[in-house]
């Protein structure tokens, strides 16, 4: 049970960074709203992650477990309500994302870019070194046997060619329509942190 803690450690990486993106956007907008739980920017971006990170996520898993486990796990043998435990990690880390951006906002206004950069630096290193078993698609049996395909010549290849341009567009059309919505608020010398 152990092995199952090391799952889909990309996806829980992309979720804190698409929860950080939309609380950076949101800068200092509904600074009225008791609860950050209740901002537009918050709602929207969770409704965003579901659709598409979480939505995206569980497709993969419904074709291929023992691909989103990374071969660390064997589906077959990891009960279910562990599997929903990890996917509520998807909705955790996006939320964890979101908190994270003002506390740190306050101490220098710089210091949430630079995290989400070290984050984008962290996520590629980890497809650098994780690249076989992300490319190598097929069982958990299969994968220790050298018994697996290429993602291009698998299912999960049109599901992710499709989804993830897709993803990143409807991203941007996203935040630019909450961009429209709200004015931007006038920023003085002193709040960045100079």
């Amino acid at each position: 049970m152990q092995e199952v803690s090391k799952t889909f450690p990309l996806d829980f990486m992309l979720s804190l960074g698409l929860g950080m993106m939309f609380s950076m956007a949101q800068d200092e907008k509904e600074k009225e709203k008791a609860s950050v739980f209740r901002t537009t920017y918050f709602k929207v971006g969770l409704a965003y992650h579901f659709v598409v990170a979480f939505g995206v996520a569980f497709a993969c898993y419904m074709l291929y477990p023992d691909w989103m486990l990374m071969y660390y796990a064997d589906s077959r043998k990891v009960p279910r309500p562990i599997i929903a435990y990890i996917f509520s990690g998807y909705f955790a880390m996006y939320t964890l994302g979101f908190l994270v951006v003002p506390p740190l906002r306050e101490k220098r206004r710089e210091r949430p870019r630079r995290l989400f950069i070290y984050l984008m630096v962290l996520i590629f290193a980890f497809i650098w070194f994780s690249f076989h078993r992300l490319w190598h698609v097929g069982s958990y049996r299969g994968y220790y046997l050298g018994d697996t395909r290429p993602i291009t010549r698998t299912s999960l290849f049109p599901v992710l060619g499709v989804s993830m341009p897709m993803a990143v567009g409807a991203l941007i059309a996203v935040l630019h329509m909450l961009r429209g919505r709200f004015p931007e608020t006038a920023v003085g010398p002193g709040d960045r942190g100079e």
